[in-house]
């Protein structure tokens, strides 16, 4: 986010079951459960997001 400095053209958002408060990012309380194996797709179409950007060492269960 800071390399991107000011630019409105840019939205931030953080997807996770226990965010943190981060400037210029909208947080998303997201959990992926038996129940609900479909969460985060789902909050991320919701959210109406273009690019995700993965930093975790494995994989994420996103299932279409």
């Amino acid at each position: 986010m800071a390399a991107c400095g000011d630019a409105k053209e840019f939205e931030f958002h953080v997807f996770s079951t226990n965010p943190k408060p981060i400037r210029r990012a909208t947080v998303h309380d997201v959990a992926v459960t038996s129940s609900t194996p479909h969460a985060m797709r789902d909050a991320l179409f919701d959210a109406e997001i273009d690019i995700v950007i993965h930093w975790a060492h494995w994989p994420e269960p996103f299932h279409s």
